[in-house]
């Protein structure tokens, strides 16, 4: 018994006058409870450092838009049954119309599934390149997970669930490791149900390192929501032992919109969580949610961007690279800048249509962006090219980075470039080694390119 350990622990090396043992017992309880508040402000510290890891506001899409007129809202709530927890969630801002979701349980409570949410946060950062395509990003994860957990004596097991939703074209697509499925309210059409999950689903994290995790895909309509929960919220036990049940929340969630189909996203969500709580009246188990709702559908042309890609346009690049040349001469750095075409495009566009050349130029887009880092600028600078601008890089690093794009292009590239419908040229150029202005180093990326197959 742990209370009897620690008698037997304060009696050690009793002394036998009772005047010094009763000074020996002080000291030591003295000691015990010292230890114990250091525990308490360490557990203390360690909850708030892992709130802080939680979004402290949500990003919006585009960037520059505010939270009334973003593409994408959110909602989420956490909660703690113990200091710490074992639940998880992030938002990724992929792209300017691009967001993913990311939420995980992982198995127990307290300091243990609080450091394993810890690493899945440090692995979820390295794998943001594979953060486009979400059975692709499981796969990654668990394999890490895996390796790092396979040395534990106990083993830990994560449920998780990502989304990547695209405001242009309301196309979402998802994939799941043994998570609770998340449900999919139409404001539209008054409903409420499970996304499809049975093709798209694997098991937890850290069980099979080598499992297969696939990606589904499925329209969203604008107004819709997709809500996200742990199984701290379905499993909130009655004293008579009921669960509330996923059933009970779907219910909750319908209730709401049919009562009033623009119900704000906060109170359709939280109402769902009071719900919950007026049926236990307690809490067990860790507890998170978040949710996505599609607020604007389509792309809004904007000052500086490509329309069809939502990438940077021509103009941007002018202005922002004299920028960050006049910044590179003063601070002494160099900047890179890799020049791309897609070649064989018109002909493409001739055989399959602009809406297809429109969704091939998306895709490509989006595999730039996967490639940049926060501080690049990717631009869509004519109908078939591509520039980017790499602040504060070598052009070694610049060498990588366009070695990079050409893997990406090779692994993930469709059919068009492996039957030889396109192929990909890249130039790249150097301040100040290959110009002094910015007109020139564009000149010079863009002369330099060569097809590559």
């Amino acid at each position: 018994m742990a209370g009897d350990a620690s008698l037997e622990l304060l009696l050690k090396d009793m002394p036998s006058d009772p005047h010094e043992a009763l000074a020996h017992y002080e000291r030591r309880l003295r000691a015990q409870n010292e230890h114990l508040e250091q525990l308490h402000e360490d557990l203390h510290l360690a909850r708030e450092l892992q709130h802080a890891l939680l979004p402290l506001q949500y990003p919006t899409f585009p960037s520059h838009a505010t939270p009334q007129d973003s593409a994408f809202s959110f909602h989420h709530a956490y909660r703690a049954n113990e200091a710490i927890g074992g639940d998880f969630f992030a938002i990724l801002p992929l792209s300017e119309t691009v967001a993913g979701v990311f939420l995980c349980d992982v198995m127990g409570h307290g300091v243990r599934a609080a450091l394993v949410t810890a690493m899945i946060r440090a692995v979820l950062e390295e794998l943001k390149p594979l953060a486009h395509e979400p059975g692709q990003l499981l796969n990654e994860l668990n394999r890490a997970l895996s390796e790092i957990l396979r040395r534990a004596r106990t083993p830990i097991f994560t449920s998780a669930f990502y989304l990547v939703a695209d405001s242009t074209n309301g196309t979402m697509r998802y994939s799941n490791a043994g998570h609770p499925i998340p449900l999919h309210t139409s404001r539209r059409n008054q409903t409420v149900h499970e996304l499809d999950c049975q093709a798209s689903s694997g098991p937890a994290l850290g069980m099979i390192e080598d499992a297969d995790y696939s990606t589904r895909a499925m329209q969203l309509t604008e107004g819709d929501v997709v809500f996200l929960f742990t199984d701290g919220l379905f499993e909130i036990e009655r004293a008579d032992g009921e669960f509330f049940g996923g059933e009970r929340i779907a219910q909750g969630l319908q209730k709401r919109i049919t009562q009033m189909a623009q119900t704000p996203l906060a109170v359709l969500c939280d109402g769902v969580l009071q719900d919950a709580v007026d049926f236990a009246g307690k809490m067990d188990d860790d507890l998170c949610f978040v949710a996505l709702e599609l607020s604007r559908l389509g792309v809004r042309h904007e000052v500086g961007r490509d329309g069809v890609t939502g990438l940077y346009n021509a103009i941007f690049l002018k202005e922002s690279m004299e920028r960050e040349v006049s910044r590179a001469e003063r601070k002494g750095y160099q900047v890179g800048v890799i020049a791309l075409d897609l070649l064989g495009l018109d002909d493409y566009a001739s055989q399959h249509g602009q809406g297809a050349t429109d969704e091939l130029l998306r895709e490509f887009g989006a595999l730039l962006h996967r490639c940049t880092r926060r501080s690049d600028i990717a631009c869509r600078v004519r109908p078939t090219g591509f520039t980017l601008v790499l602040p504060e890089a070598s052009i070694a690093s610049t060498e990588r980075k366009a070695a990079q794009i050409r893997s990406w292009v090779q692994a993930q590239g469709h059919a068009y470039f492996e039957d030889g419908q396109l192929s990909l040229a890249l130039g790249l150029a150097s301040f100040p080694q290959h110009g002094n202005t910015a007109q020139a180093i564009v000149q010079a990326a863009t002369e330099a390119m060569k097809p590559r197959r």
